[in-house]
């Protein structure tokens, strides 16, 4: 074999030889030949710029463009040296002799985009120009030089599944041979104290892969699916410095060639036992969006793998709990999953879950203000087409007792939102302004293991300009249709607090909104039975009051009343003068505030309470007649605040919390620290 190469190199030293000769001959200047590529000649002074580069000692870089960058090594003695680059940058390569002509050069044949050149040396001085393959690249990379040799023939047995130890010193490197009989994941790596760098070759004894720390501790680590064949393994020292003992492991599993077939769509049962892997084989036939996950208890680490057993894409805890998620835009082929414990003692069961995510196109309609009706079947998506016609804000959710999770999408069918339970229960719910076009909603059960019915529902927000005026002081009647808006305009004259609610046997939920039509605040079933009731503290302006039943299917009659409380604090009873506890009796008169001015007359903490035969709702309110706090008397029918006061005054206002309590009432004021 050396002899072929001693041939080969002749042969190319002559065809370059020839090829200058002629560019002389012909008075003309002419690019060198490259594997995919050309260069221009290379002005003989821009060797002077070079920087020394020692064989085995890797020198970090980076391409900038097209500008080549020169390195310069001087050999004592004769031998085949391979030249290379590693890393993500798309490197060009040239190897020049001592006057800094181009000797050989190439583009691609390293890893990836990275240039390799090997060839056989006499002793001198060489160079090494590097440069990206386009103007706008701009990447880092490792060169690296060492000498090809033939160590390989030398190397040391290594059974597949066991280890040997070894001691390295300094950056000379020992070789070892190993052969395997079947296709597999193998996992090279040394253990001990000290610091090692590994290279795994074929049989050629040309590098495959090198590594340095992964294996922590500064040993190295390297894992990868193998064809059948003969293979080689070096391991040496970090550096010239370094020596001591290691232990090499080769680990082997049968690897893709013992996996069993997943269908698209499909799940499979499996059991973790510790990192050992268990491989799953499926076909993809038609290009899409694939998602590929576990669900359980048990911490799983997955990998989906190509057509070759080689890594596209590793994940730890993207699913739920401690489950792995892959989501992925794959082409028609086949591939593979990997599925393994976290750690040496994790052990449990899992089901791998394969899913080809629907196309938007075949989603079912939804009408604006409309509903459909839906069954979740674990966490398969269903798609639903929206068209919005005017520009507005839309409630998107569903209903029922199923746990769901939405999504809305573009008209490319690109995500926008997703949302899990800001709906009732454990329903999603999207409110987003929406322009005219075309939207999709996916909606989908939380868990592999949800399902059971749900609808759908879409709502355009109706605009206040079409709102019914009505008074404060009255009522207007009005009849619910399921969750349909119905709108109201209130004009608030005078400061106050005001009380907006229903009566009737319908279910209803209302909203306060401001002149700008954007919710104050929203209420369901504060008031008499399942009636909104809403209480607040509102200055002089206009405003909005917004009904609509609780579900669909909610219909019938209703009342809405706006109406002011009482006359405010500035028609206050006043509560008699007091030092730690005073009284004073009232008679409630359904809803209608009864107001209390009462001075405190020293710091401290103050319990206000009533005793009563109705169920009683008072309110604490500061010199401002502003609410600090309030108390309904749900478990013995009276309240009791308790707070923490400075001297001054306050004011407290007492009223049934139905419209039917009427009776006397004591309320007491007494200090409680």
């Amino acid at each position: 074999m050396r002899d072929e190469r001693k041939r080969v190199a002749a042969h190319r030293t002559a065809a370059v030889v020839g090829a200058l000769a002629l560019i002389l001959l012909a008075g003309i200047q002419q690019p060198a030949a490259a594997g995919g590529g050309s260069f221009a000649t290379i002005p003989q002074d821009d060797c002077s710029r070079a920087e020394f580069i020692s064989p085995d000692q890797p020198m970090a870089g980076s391409v900038q463009g097209r500008t080549s960058r020169y390195f310069r090594f001087v050999l004592r003695s004769g031998g085949t040296f391979r030249l290379f680059t590693t890393g993500t940058a798309d490197t060009y390569g040239q190897l020049l002799d001592a006057d800094c002509r181009v000797i050989e050069e190439n583009d691609d044949g390293g890893q990836g985009s990275n240039f390799r050149i090997e060839r056989t040396l006499q002793p001198g001085t060489y160079y090494i120009s590097v440069r990206g393959r386009r103007n706008s690249s701009t990447d880092r990379y490792v060169l690296t030089l060492e000498e090809a040799g033939d160590d390989c023939r030398g190397a040391s047995l290594l059974q597949v599944g066991g280890s040997v130890s070894g001691s390295v010193q300094g950056r000379e490197k020992q070789y070892y041979r190993f052969r395997l009989a079947a296709a597999g994941i193998c996992r090279i790596f040394a253990s001990g104290g000290t610091d090692t760098a590994g290279e795994l070759l074929d049989a050629n004894c040309v590098q495959i892969e090198r590594d340095n720390d992964s294996g922590g501790r500064g040993n190295f680590r390297i894992e990868r699916n193998l064809q059948p064949g003969t293979y080689y393994i070096a391991v040496r020292g970090e550096d010239l410095q370094t020596s001591g003992p290691f232990t090499l492991h080769l680990e082997y599993e049968a690897g893709c060639s013992d996996a069993q077939s997943l269908t698209a769509a499909g799940l499979a049962s499996g059991r973790i036992r510790g990192q050992t892997r268990q491989y799953y084989r499926f076909q993809v036939a038609a290009a899409g969006e694939y998602r590929i996950y576990t669900s359980g208890s048990t911490d799983t680490v997955g990998q989906l793998l190509d057509e070759d057993c080689d890594i596209i894409e590793r994940n730890d805890d993207d699913g739920e709990g401690t489950n792995f998620l892959i989501e992925r835009q794959l082409q028609p082929g086949t591939y593979f999953v990997s599925v393994r414990g976290f750690t040496d003692s994790t052990s449990g069961p899992f089901t791998l879950h394969l899913e080809a995510e629907p196309d938007c196109t075949n989603a079912q309609p939804l009408t604006e203000s409309g509903y459909v009706s839906g069954s979740a079947q674990g966490t398969a998506l269903q798609f639903y087409r929206v068209r919005v016609s005017v520009a507005n804000t839309y409630r998107i959710y569903t209903l029922g007792s199923v746990d769901t999770v939405g999504q809305l999408l573009d008209t490319d069918c690109d995500e926008i939102e997703m949302n899990d339970d800001d709906g009732e229960g454990a329903n999603f719910l999207f409110e987003q302004q929406l322009q005219p076009g075309t939207y999709y909603v996916s909606v989908r059960g939380f868990s592999d293991s949800t399902s059971g019915p749900f609808t759908l529902h879409l709502e355009a927000e109706p605009d206040c300009t079409n709102a019914q005026p009505l008074a404060v002081g009255g009522y207007v009647s009005g009849s619910a249709r399921g969750t349909a808006l119905l709108y109201y305009r209130v004009r608030v004259s005078v400061a106050n607090t005001y009380r907006i609610f229903t009566l009737g046997s319908v279910d209803t939920v209302g909203q306060l909104l401001d002149a700008d039509c954007t919710e104050i605040v929203r209420n369901d079933d504060d008031g008499e039975g399942a009636n909104f009731l809403i209480e607040r503290q509102l200055q002089p302006g206009t405003y909005y009051v917004s009904v609509r039943g609780f579900s669909d299917s909610t219909s019938g009659p209703f009342t809405l009343y706006v109406e002011r409380i009482g006359s405010s604090c500035s028609t206050a009873h006043h509560f008699p003068a007091f030092r730690d506890r005073g009284e004073i009796r009232g008679v409630a008169q359904g809803q209608a505030r009864t107001f209390y001015r009462v001075e405190i007359p020293s710091d401290g903490t103050y319990s206000i309470y009533t005793i009563s035969t109705f169920l009683a709702v008072g309110e604490l309110l500061d010199s401002g007649c502003r609410v600090i706090a309030e108390d309904r008397g749900f478990k013995s029918n009276d309240f009791m605040i308790r707070r923490d006061l400075t001297q001054g005054i306050y004011y407290i206002s007492v009223r049934g919390f139905f419209e039917s309590a009427v009776g006397e009432f004591a309320l007491y004021v007494e200090r409680s620290d």
